[in-house]
């Protein structure tokens, strides 16, 4: 035994030297309103394709068409809760 330190591993700061900085955290204003955004254009979207879709499907295929969405409403609802 020479009495030496250990050496450090010299590749472990320069591993760490090319990640790519970090990104700043959003500020409040900017996440409310990407939730804002989020929740109001999907309900524009749906209503605007409900609109489209009443044009195109007789009274019975609208029928046959909300019941469909509605059970697969409820399944991707039931899909995410955890059940105990």
């Amino acid at each position: 035994s020479c009495g030496c330190k250990p050496r450090r591993r010299a590749f472990a700061s320069a591993e760490r030297a090319r990640l790519p900085p970090a990104r700043p955290a959003m500020s409040t204003r900017q996440t409310l309103a990407f939730s804002f955004l989020d929740r109001y254009a999907g309900l524009i979207i749906h209503t605007v394709s409900a609109m489209v879709i009443a044009r195109l499907l007789t009274p019975a295929e609208i029928g046959v068409y909300s019941v469909v969405m509605v059970l697969l409403g409820r399944g991707k609802y039931f899909g995410h809760k955890q059940l105990p």
